[in-house]
């Protein structure tokens, strides 16, 4: 990640337990949304990829960084091999999602399916599992009253 912050694609910056209680917060809201009966799937998918991408975020706050604005969202998904020690068919399962809410968001509604935010939810819920015992073990700092 040394090359990411020369390349100015993360930017070292302070958490604290207060930003990662926040952060969490978003990731189980997302959560809960994403399981939302009536909404569309376009929508779903959206709640549980920001699910996903916020426990990237979360995992990189921890760490001393956040992502700069260039490209932000592909760096935090990448940035979890590093974190969260996603395997490579993770992510790039997580970066195709990326690229699938952007077409969804700004495209093109109707494009994604039951099966597919089915599968983004389960990612999604994965991550934060690991994003919980990640941070009480390597930042139990971060953790307080959380869970």
């Amino acid at each position: 990640m040394n090359d990411w912050l020369s390349n100015g694609f993360l930017i070292e910056h302070a958490s604290s337990p207060e930003e990662i209680a926040g952060l969490l917060s978003v990731i189980d809201r997302s959560l809960r949304d994403a399981a939302t009966r009536g909404l569309s799937a376009d929508g779903r998918f959206t709640f549980a990829f920001n699910a996903a991408l916020q426990c990237a975020v979360a995992a990189l706050a921890a760490e001393g960084y956040r992502p700069s604005r260039a490209s932000h969202h592909y760096y935090a998904i990448e940035s979890l091999r590093f974190t969260l020690c996603e395997s490579e068919k993770r992510i790039r399962m997580l970066d195709a999602s990326r690229k699938k809410r952007a077409i969804s968001v700004y495209e093109i509604s109707g494009s994604v399916s039951d099966a597919e935010v089915s599968e983004i939810r389960a990612i999604a819920g994965d991550l934060r599992s690991k994003l919980d015992t990640w941070l009480r073990q390597r930042h139990p700092d971060l953790m307080r009253g959380s869970r």
